[in-house]
């Protein structure tokens, strides 16, 4: 058995426990990990969580995450996109990359981010916080 060890744990709470890993991490872990949006795991892969508390055995909640991108609702009106689009990223620099199927997550919650696992932010020389451009 692999296991991956000093990983965050990050909120908020909710009903269903999911584990978001990169495919790096799958490899690493011998797991086909599917790409969905956060909250989707029906269907996904089985993972074992392994903590001071205990043990958890899920039979379902590895997954890719979608990359995507949270804002509220007056920034979606301001770059003209809704909830579950798909758009194009553009983040520029020495090692330049354009993203493409980016999802849109509107809520009056959020705060505008990009999310991108540690491979796509890797493969764009990403470190920390930067800007990007929707195409």
């Amino acid at each position: 058995m692999k296991a991956m060890e000093r990983v965050r744990i990050l909120g908020p709470i909710r009903k269903f426990t999911q584990v978001e890993l990169s495919i790096t991490d799958g490899y690493f872990l011998g797991l086909d990990l599917l790409t969905r949006i956060s909250g989707n795991i029906k269907g996904s892969s089985p993972i074992t969580i392994i903590g001071p508390k205990g043990i958890l055995n899920l039979k379902e909640g590895a997954i890719r995450a979608a990359r995507h991108i949270h804002m509220t609702p007056g920034d979606a009106e301001q770059y003209k996109v809704k909830n579950m689009d798909r758009v194009k990223v553009e983040v520029s620099g020495e090692h330049g990359v354009i993203y493409k199927d980016v999802v849109i997550r509107v809520s009056p919650n959020s705060k505008l981010a990009l999310h991108l696992d540690t491979d796509e932010g890797n493969a764009g020389n990403i470190k920390g916080t930067g800007f990007a451009k929707i195409l």
